[in-house]
């Protein structure tokens, strides 16, 4: 017989469930990600730490859960500029395989929307195509 007297607890009351786990889980990347770039922004002006890099590895860290963040990267990417830069990247072998391997990483995938990232395939698929090195024998 169970005792009346006792509350009985939610596994988010406890703090054992799924919604405490997510709460840990943002507080630890936003925490990441503003270290990230308060170390970058030292980067800057120190000349042993690579500024740029960390700054950049920050605001992709925080994009997956600042919105705000998440549409100013993805309109970035959709930007003449942004379009630019990834299609220049996956011009090269190296550079397709880098923006494919990017692309695995779940803070990366959380940090842009899927329109951006479907695009950014897009482009990736299409560079591939053109690239002489992927044509078969038949086809030369």
């Amino acid at each position: 017989m169970p005792d009346t007297l006792t509350p009985a607890t939610s596994e988010a009351e406890s703090g054992s469930g799924p919604a405490a786990r997510s709460t840990l889980a943002t507080i630890r990347d936003i925490t990441i990600g503003v270290g990230l770039i308060g170390l970058g922004l030292l980067g800057l002006v120190l000349p042993v730490l690579p500024g740029w890099l960390l700054v950049g590895a920050g605001v992709i860290v925080l994009a997956g859960r600042v919105p705000q963040l998440r549409r100013a990267i993805g309109s970035f990417l959709s930007s003449t500029i942004g379009r630019r830069a990834v299609t220049r990247l996956s011009n090269a072998e190296r550079g397709r395989q880098a923006l494919v391997r990017l692309l695995r990483y779940p803070p990366i995938r959380r940090a842009l929307d899927t329109p951006v990232r479907w695009g950014v395939v897009r482009r990736l698929l299409k560079s591939a195509r053109r690239d002489p090195e992927h044509v078969t024998e038949e086809r030369k």
